[in-house]
């Protein structure tokens, strides 16, 4: 009996362990991408180039979007969610957004930001 309680209680534990995964993040990119929420300034996930990030366990990612530099130029994605479980994987002018089970759910572009340009241009 002792042995059959402790078989369950195994068997229920790495039950736990299998549904609790965390999103990652691909950057298949040489440009540093930092990832923000609408309202926020500083970067809420940071993605160096050609690495990965991995988040909390059972985790998902919701409604952020991907920004990054270059000395000429802002660009940045629209936004995006990544389920519990799933991966964005960042390119040149696209993110493209997986489940768990590596369906491709979304794509969303990256873009210029040609405001942040003009700025720039009319800075002494």
């Amino acid at each position: 009996m002792k042995s059959l309680v402790i078989a369950l209680l195994c068997l229920a534990a790495l039950l736990t362990a299998s549904s609790a995964q965390a999103y990652a993040i691909y950057n298949h990119t040489s440009h540093h991408f930092c990832l923000k929420r609408w309202y926020q300034i500083s970067c809420y996930v940071s993605v160096d180039p050609h690495s990965t990030h991995n988040g909390e366990h059972g985790a998902g990612l919701n409604n952020v979007y991907a920004f990054y530099e270059t000395k000429s130029n802002e660009y940045h994605s629209g936004k995006f969610s990544i389920p519990k479980g799933g991966y964005a994987r960042i390119y040149n002018k696209r993110v493209k957004i997986y489940t768990h089970s590596d369906k491709h759910i979304k794509t969303v572009d990256i873009t210029p930001d040609y405001s942040k340009t003009e700025s720039r241009e009319q800075k002494p």
